[in-house]
Protein backbone atom coordinates (compact mmCIF):
# COMPACT_ATOMS: atom_id res chain seq x y z
CA UNK A 1 0.00 0.00 0.00
CA UNK A 2 2.93 2.36 0.64
CA UNK A 3 4.08 2.06 -2.96
CA UNK A 4 0.55 2.64 -4.24
CA UNK A 5 0.16 5.72 -2.05
CA UNK A 6 3.54 7.01 -3.21
CA UNK A 7 2.51 6.46 -6.83
CA UNK A 8 -0.83 8.17 -6.20
CA UNK A 9 0.58 11.36 -4.71
CA UNK A 10 3.61 11.46 -7.00
CA UNK A 11 1.20 11.56 -9.94
CA UNK A 12 -0.42 14.66 -8.48
CA UNK A 13 3.00 16.27 -7.94
CA UNK A 14 3.86 15.41 -11.54
CA UNK A 15 0.75 17.24 -12.72
CA UNK A 16 1.51 20.19 -10.46
CA UNK A 17 4.99 20.72 -11.89
CA UNK A 18 4.31 19.98 -15.59
CA UNK A 19 3.65 23.64 -16.51
CA UNK A 20 5.95 25.05 -13.81
CA UNK A 21 9.14 22.96 -13.92
CA UNK A 22 9.23 20.10 -16.45
CA UNK A 23 12.48 18.78 -14.96
CA UNK A 24 10.92 18.33 -11.51
CA UNK A 25 7.75 16.93 -13.10
CA UNK A 26 9.89 14.35 -14.90
CA UNK A 27 11.30 13.13 -11.58
CA UNK A 28 7.83 12.69 -10.10
CA UNK A 29 6.73 10.95 -13.30
CA UNK A 30 9.47 8.36 -12.89
CA UNK A 31 8.59 7.96 -9.20
CA UNK A 32 4.92 7.45 -10.10
CA UNK A 33 5.62 4.74 -12.64
CA UNK A 34 8.43 3.09 -10.68
CA UNK A 35 6.54 2.90 -7.39
CA UNK A 36 3.47 1.53 -9.15
CA UNK A 37 5.52 -1.30 -10.67
CA UNK A 38 7.08 -1.97 -7.27
CA UNK A 39 3.59 -2.35 -5.83
CA UNK A 40 2.76 -4.82 -8.62
CA UNK A 41 5.88 -6.84 -7.84
CA UNK A 42 5.16 -7.01 -4.10
CA UNK A 43 1.50 -7.78 -4.71
CA UNK A 44 2.46 -10.63 -7.06
CA UNK A 45 4.79 -12.13 -4.46
CA UNK A 46 2.02 -11.91 -1.87
CA UNK A 47 -0.33 -13.66 -4.34
CA UNK A 48 -3.01 -11.03 -3.98
CA UNK A 49 -3.17 -10.01 -7.63
CA UNK A 50 -4.18 -6.64 -9.01
CA UNK A 51 -7.38 -6.16 -10.96
CA UNK A 52 -8.01 -3.37 -13.46
CA UNK A 53 -11.70 -2.67 -13.93
CA UNK A 54 -12.85 -2.93 -17.53
CA UNK A 55 -14.32 0.56 -17.48
CA UNK A 56 -11.03 2.08 -16.31
CA UNK A 57 -9.10 0.07 -18.90
CA UNK A 58 -11.44 1.31 -21.63
CA UNK A 59 -10.97 4.93 -20.62
CA UNK A 60 -7.19 4.44 -20.53
CA UNK A 61 -7.30 3.13 -24.10
CA UNK A 62 -9.33 6.17 -25.18
CA UNK A 63 -6.81 8.51 -23.55
CA UNK A 64 -3.90 6.70 -25.23
CA UNK A 65 -5.55 6.89 -28.65
CA UNK A 66 -6.24 10.58 -28.08
CA UNK A 67 -2.62 11.12 -27.10
CA UNK A 68 -1.16 9.25 -30.09
CA UNK A 69 -3.43 10.93 -32.64
CA UNK A 70 -2.82 14.43 -31.27
CA UNK A 71 0.96 14.58 -30.82
CA UNK A 72 1.08 17.72 -32.95
CA UNK A 73 -0.79 19.55 -30.16
CA UNK A 74 2.19 19.23 -27.83
CA UNK A 75 4.31 21.66 -29.86
CA UNK A 76 7.60 20.27 -28.47
CA UNK A 77 10.98 21.02 -29.97
CA UNK A 78 13.09 18.40 -28.23
CA UNK A 79 13.02 14.78 -27.11
CA UNK A 80 13.17 15.97 -23.50
CA UNK A 81 10.02 18.01 -23.98
CA UNK A 82 8.23 15.03 -25.50
CA UNK A 83 9.34 12.81 -22.60
CA UNK A 84 7.91 15.33 -20.13
CA UNK A 85 4.52 15.25 -21.83
CA UNK A 86 4.52 11.47 -22.21
CA UNK A 87 5.32 11.10 -18.51
CA UNK A 88 2.42 13.42 -17.69
CA UNK A 89 0.08 11.11 -19.58
CA UNK A 90 1.55 7.87 -18.18
CA UNK A 91 1.59 9.21 -14.62
CA UNK A 92 -2.15 9.69 -14.58
CA UNK A 93 -2.84 6.44 -16.36
CA UNK A 94 -1.00 4.68 -13.53
CA UNK A 95 -2.71 7.03 -11.06
CA UNK A 96 -6.13 5.68 -12.02
CA UNK A 97 -4.96 2.10 -12.41
CA UNK A 98 -3.84 2.36 -8.77
CA UNK A 99 -7.32 3.62 -7.85
CA UNK A 100 -8.92 0.60 -9.51
CA UNK A 101 -6.89 -2.09 -7.75
CA UNK A 102 -8.56 -4.89 -5.84
CA UNK A 103 -9.30 -3.58 -2.34
CA UNK A 104 -10.18 -6.90 -0.72
CA UNK A 105 -6.82 -7.19 1.06
CA UNK A 106 -5.32 -5.14 3.84
CA UNK A 107 -2.34 -3.91 1.84
CA UNK A 108 -4.25 -1.88 -0.72
CA UNK A 109 -5.49 1.70 -0.95
CA UNK A 110 -8.48 2.71 1.10
CA UNK A 111 -11.33 4.87 -0.17
CA UNK A 112 -10.11 7.57 2.19
CA UNK A 113 -6.77 7.63 0.34
CA UNK A 114 -8.53 7.76 -3.01
CA UNK A 115 -10.89 10.58 -2.10
CA UNK A 116 -8.20 12.62 -0.35
CA UNK A 117 -5.89 12.35 -3.35
CA UNK A 118 -8.73 13.32 -5.68
CA UNK A 119 -9.57 16.35 -3.54
CA UNK A 120 -5.95 17.51 -3.85
CA UNK A 121 -6.10 16.89 -7.59
CA UNK A 122 -9.31 18.94 -7.83
CA UNK A 123 -7.66 21.89 -6.05
CA UNK A 124 -4.69 21.72 -8.43
CA UNK A 125 -7.07 21.77 -11.41
CA UNK A 126 -8.92 24.75 -9.96
CA UNK A 127 -5.68 26.67 -9.45
CA UNK A 128 -4.46 25.99 -12.98
CA UNK A 129 -7.81 26.78 -14.60
CA UNK A 130 -8.62 30.03 -12.78
CA UNK A 131 -5.24 31.23 -11.49
CA UNK A 132 -3.30 34.10 -13.12
CA UNK A 133 -1.08 31.82 -15.21
CA UNK A 134 0.14 32.49 -18.74
CA UNK A 135 0.46 28.77 -19.46
CA UNK A 136 -3.31 28.15 -19.32
CA UNK A 137 -3.52 28.59 -23.11
CA UNK A 138 -1.22 26.72 -25.50
CA UNK A 139 -0.51 28.07 -28.97
CA UNK A 140 -1.44 25.41 -31.51
CA UNK A 141 -0.40 26.97 -34.83
CA UNK A 142 1.72 29.71 -36.38
CA UNK A 143 -1.31 32.02 -36.73
CA UNK A 144 -1.56 32.45 -32.99
CA UNK A 145 -4.56 30.24 -32.35
CA UNK A 146 -4.61 29.01 -28.76
CA UNK A 147 -6.25 26.15 -26.93
CA UNK A 148 -7.21 25.93 -23.25
CA UNK A 149 -4.97 23.20 -21.83
CA UNK A 150 -4.03 24.47 -18.33
CA UNK A 151 -0.45 23.92 -19.47
CA UNK A 152 -0.83 20.15 -19.24
CA UNK A 153 -0.47 19.13 -22.90
CA UNK A 154 -3.09 17.53 -25.11
CA UNK A 155 -6.52 18.96 -24.14
CA UNK A 156 -8.24 15.66 -25.01
CA UNK A 157 -5.99 13.67 -22.68
CA UNK A 158 -6.34 16.33 -19.97
CA UNK A 159 -10.11 16.04 -20.33
CA UNK A 160 -9.76 12.36 -19.45
CA UNK A 161 -8.04 13.23 -16.16
CA UNK A 162 -10.66 15.86 -15.35
CA UNK A 163 -13.41 13.35 -16.07
CA UNK A 164 -12.02 10.96 -13.45
CA UNK A 165 -11.89 13.77 -10.92
CA UNK A 166 -15.59 14.54 -11.45
CA UNK A 167 -16.63 10.89 -11.20
CA UNK A 168 -14.69 10.38 -7.97
CA UNK A 169 -16.23 13.51 -6.47
CA UNK A 170 -19.69 12.14 -7.25
CA UNK A 171 -18.76 8.78 -5.73
CA UNK A 172 -17.48 10.55 -2.63
CA UNK A 173 -20.89 12.14 -2.14
CA UNK A 174 -22.34 9.00 -0.54
CA UNK A 175 -19.51 8.84 1.99
CA UNK A 176 -19.94 12.39 3.29
CA UNK A 177 -22.10 12.65 6.40
CA UNK A 178 -22.67 16.37 6.93
CA UNK A 179 -25.10 18.10 4.59
CA UNK A 180 -22.98 21.26 4.25
CA UNK A 181 -20.00 19.19 3.08
CA UNK A 182 -22.24 17.35 0.63
CA UNK A 183 -23.32 20.66 -0.88
CA UNK A 184 -19.73 21.94 -1.07
CA UNK A 185 -18.65 18.69 -2.71
CA UNK A 186 -21.38 19.00 -5.34
CA UNK A 187 -20.37 22.60 -6.02
CA UNK A 188 -16.76 21.49 -6.47
CA UNK A 189 -17.88 18.77 -8.88
CA UNK A 190 -19.87 21.37 -10.83
CA UNK A 191 -16.87 23.70 -11.13
CA UNK A 192 -14.64 20.83 -12.29
CA UNK A 193 -17.35 19.98 -14.84
CA UNK A 194 -17.11 23.58 -16.07
CA UNK A 195 -13.34 23.12 -16.49
CA UNK A 196 -14.10 20.06 -18.59
CA UNK A 197 -16.41 22.22 -20.71
CA UNK A 198 -13.61 24.76 -21.20
CA UNK A 199 -11.33 21.98 -22.48
CA UNK A 200 -13.81 21.60 -25.38
CA UNK A 201 -13.71 17.81 -25.57
CA UNK A 202 -17.30 17.04 -26.49
CA UNK A 203 -16.80 13.27 -26.42
CA UNK A 204 -15.36 13.25 -22.89
CA UNK A 205 -18.02 15.70 -21.72
CA UNK A 206 -20.74 13.39 -23.04
CA UNK A 207 -19.05 10.42 -21.36
CA UNK A 208 -18.83 12.07 -17.96
CA UNK A 209 -22.48 13.19 -18.09
CA UNK A 210 -23.46 9.62 -18.92
CA UNK A 211 -21.32 8.16 -16.14
CA UNK A 212 -22.62 10.64 -13.56
CA UNK A 213 -26.22 9.95 -14.57
CA UNK A 214 -25.59 6.21 -14.29
CA UNK A 215 -24.04 6.58 -10.82
CA UNK A 216 -26.85 8.81 -9.58
CA UNK A 217 -29.75 6.65 -10.68
CA UNK A 218 -28.06 3.32 -9.99
CA UNK A 219 -27.26 4.31 -6.42
CA UNK A 220 -30.49 5.92 -5.35
CA UNK A 221 -32.95 5.81 -8.20
CA UNK A 222 -33.37 9.56 -7.90
CA UNK A 223 -31.27 12.69 -7.41
CA UNK A 224 -32.54 13.50 -3.93
CA UNK A 225 -30.43 10.88 -2.18
CA UNK A 226 -27.25 12.72 -3.12
CA UNK A 227 -28.28 15.88 -1.28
Amino acid sequence: SRFLKLSLYSAIMNLLFVPISPAIARVFGYVTIGSFFMSVIFTTFRKRGMVIHKSVLGIIIVVLISFVTSLHMFQVNSIGGLIDNVLAVLSFIFFYIALSTDQSGQNTLSLHDVFRANNILSVVLLCFAFGPFDFKYTQINSWGAKSFTMGLGNPNAVSGYVMFSIVLLIMQQTHIKKRVYKVLNLILAGVILYILYLLSSRTVLACVLGIVAFLLFKRHGKMGGWI
